[in-house]
């Protein structure tokens, strides 16, 4: 009875503690509300749980609240601003375990991070999980302008703390992550640092690679007739990085933008990731003798890489 009477009084805490913010000048389309629930036991920094309604509207209910997690420094005050960074998953396993992981560095670094579930993956994907977005074409191409339009709402989002300074703002992401990371810098220029982990650009190549990431997107865009298909690339064009480099070209020439790849990379060929990078006219930096999977092992020394990178911007020690 005492037990259940103390985590009776532990949830109550927790609700109370609860917040719903209103945005009330986003950068597109009306106020939205975000709720911001503390997470216990985050002895390096401190953790919130959010939810917001995404700025598109799907035809799949669970799709169109967007859940995540936000984490700050120990440290932080409203009085001395910090950078922050959006971090972007890769395409499953749905547990988040290595964003949130990645968010909780950066925040013991001194760095606001935060990431949120991507449309149809996590919570917002239903029984299927992700494969619900290939259920129809107009689910796919309304699913990665969902994606964009997220992306700009959490941008918003980590505006509203003061905590947060509006002119260090960066994103980052691991595979599909990477992907994201270059639609982000391209759509919302906002965002003026971002680091892409074993991604390049032409999609349509790196499907082709059909392997277990790109199989069922192959599927999907080579299921109809030549004519349909390249009405389909075309479609996916939008979204290439290969076609978005204008703004991340300027970010790699003030040192801004890069890359990290894998040498032997069987998901996105090392081609396409350096036609990307010759592009935009950013550094790559290759882990040798790894490809896409093994490059798992590798991942320590890429988080650390990543940590360098936003640590760029931090604040200069007061004297």
């Amino acid at each position: 009875m005492k037990k259940t009477l103390i985590l009776f009084l532990c949830l109550v805490s927790t609700i109370l503690m609860a917040e719903t913010r209103q945005i009330a000048k986003p950068a597109f389309g009306a106020a939205f509300n975000v709720e911001i629930t503390p997470l216990p036991n985050q002895p390096d920094c401190r953790g919130f749980a959010f939810k917001f309604p995404s700025a598109i509207t799907t035809d799949f209910p669970i799709n169109n609240t967007v859940p995540g997690e936000i984490y700050f420094p120990l440290n932080a005050k409203p009085d001395r601003q910090l950078p922050a960074v959006q971090i972007f998953h890769t395409i499953g396993p749905d547990k988040f375990q290595l964003e949130k992981k990645i968010c909780q560095l950066l925040a013991k670094d001194g760095i606001v991070a935060a990431y949120f579930q991507m449309p149809y993956f996590g919570q917002r994907g239903g029984l299927l999980g992700p494969l619900t977005i290939l259920r129809t074409e107009e689910a796919f191409f309304q699913g990665l302008e969902q994606m964009r339009a997220d992306i700009i709402r959490l941008t918003d989002i980590l505006l509203s703390f003061p905590e947060v300074n509006p002119n260090k703002l960066g994103a980052a992401g691991i595979s599909l992550g990477a992907l994201a990371t270059a639609n982000a810098a391209y759509i919302d220029r906002r965002i003026q640092r971002g680091l892409m982990i074993i991604g390049g650009g032409s999609l349509p190549d790196i499907l082709a690679t059909n392997t277990n990431e790109t199989r069922d997107l192959l599927a999907f865009f080579t299921r109809d007739d030549k004519q349909q298909q390249e009405e389909l690339y075309k479609k996916l064009a939008k979204y290439d990085p290969i076609n978005l480099t204008e703004p991340l070209s300027v970010l790699a020439k003030n040192k801004k933008f890069a890359m990290i790849n894998a040498q032997n990379d069987n998901v996105f060929p090392p081609k396409c990731s350096q036609m990307l990078a010759d592009k935009i006219g950013c550094p790559i930096k290759w882990y040798p003798d790894v490809d896409h999977y093994s490059f798992s092992h590798k991942l320590p020394d890429a988080v650390t890489d990543l940590r360098l990178f936003f640590r760029q911007d931090l604040p200069k020690p007061t004297k």
